[in-house]
């Protein structure tokens, strides 16, 4: 996502390359794949690969924000690095008999492409490799998994959910990414919000009547 868009950036110099690529294929993921649970694991700190270009390490918080708006549960291990972790979460899902997809280029988890879990290479395409391409490459990657790594989560806690789109939004508008933001907008199922300021007491009655004829709402105290 980030090589895609390589030297892109906003109007004060900032770039935005990893920001932009990473939040529309994302966004396209979902829309193909129509997960019900979704989950992304972080490499441990420690682990980080410093060789990574300055300005793709710099946007990694705002895509961690990024995240966040998305409403998707994350992971990251002080101690595991994210391969152990994700196979920790793939044994549970499992259990649980639920199809599975691994967006990852790591050829470690190869490994666990088998039965009703398939892994897709985002330098590759948006689709989940076949078997025999899975079996050709894990003949070059040896090294194993830890499958003793537990990792304690709820599966409705990974339930997909509705982004917020006003808190992405505002990141995205940070950056100046106004047409990326305006496809998330168009592609959300999110009715429009209207705001309104409530003087009187009789409008203040009006609101709580017309609240208590639907079956649920939310209250925004900004």
């Amino acid at each position: 996502a980030y090589y895609a868009y390589s030297g892109m950036s906003d109007s004060k110099g900032r770039p935005t390359a990893a920001i932009h690529g990473f939040t529309r294929y994302l966004s396209a993921l979902i829309d193909k794949n129509k997960p019900d649970y979704i989950c992304m694991v972080f490499q441990p700190k420690s682990s980080i690969d410093y060789s990574m270009p300055p300005d793709l390490r710099e946007q990694i918080p705002d895509i961690k924000d990024i995240i966040r708006a998305f409403r998707i549960a994350a992971f990251q291990s002080v101690k595991y690095p994210a391969a152990d972790i994700i196979t920790g979460i793939i044994k549970k899902v499992k259990s649980s008999n639920i199809d599975s997809i691994m967006v990852s280029c790591n050829k470690q988890l190869l490994a666990l492409a088998k039965d009703n879990v398939k892994i897709i290479n985002p330098r590759k395409d948006s689709r989940p490799l076949d078997e025999g391409v899975i079996e050709a490459l894990s003949k070059e990657e040896a090294r194993s998994l830890n499958p003793n790594v537990a990792v304690n989560f709820s599966m409705e806690s990974l339930r997909l959910k509705a982004p917020d789109i006003k808190k992405l939004s505002a990141i995205l508008l940070e950056y100046e990414l106004v047409d990326l933001c305006a496809d998330l907008k168009r592609h959300s199922n999110q009715p429009d919000i209207t705001y309104k300021t409530i003087f009187k007491e009789k409008e203040l009655t009006d609101l709580l009547v017309l609240l208590g004829s639907v079956p649920e709402f939310a209250i925004d105290t900004e």
